[in-house]
């Protein structure tokens, strides 16, 4: 299921494989692996998937992208991340990325 879930994370916070690669110290190559479902992710790429998108390895890994989504419709979380990907940027918005 990782396979569906990364692109769909990654999509979720418009972010490209090239920005996640560099945010995450990951290569671009090995997260193109993962979506592809051509490799499984080691446990510290997975780890860091994991705490940078805020949700449960366990559900990274297999669960639809459906059951994470109880994790990612939290505001807060959502926040959380799009600050790690774009601080200077939230921060020029007061913290809030998204319209109520």
């Amino acid at each position: 299921m990782i396979q569906d879930n990364l692109p769909r994370l990654l999509g979720l916070h418009n972010l490209s494989a090239r920005e996640a690669s560099e945010l995450l110290n990951v290569s671009q190559v090995a997260l193109s692996a993962i979506s592809t479902g051509k490799r499984k992710p080691s446990l510290g790429t997975l780890m860091s998937l994991a705490g940078f998108f805020e949700v449960s390895a366990d559900k990274l890994m297999t669960a639809p992208f459906e059951d994470l989504l109880d994790e990612l419709c939290d505001r807060e979380r959502y926040l959380r991340v799009e600050e790690k990907i774009r601080p200077a940027t939230s921060q020029s918005l007061g913290g809030k990325s998204w319209t109520s």
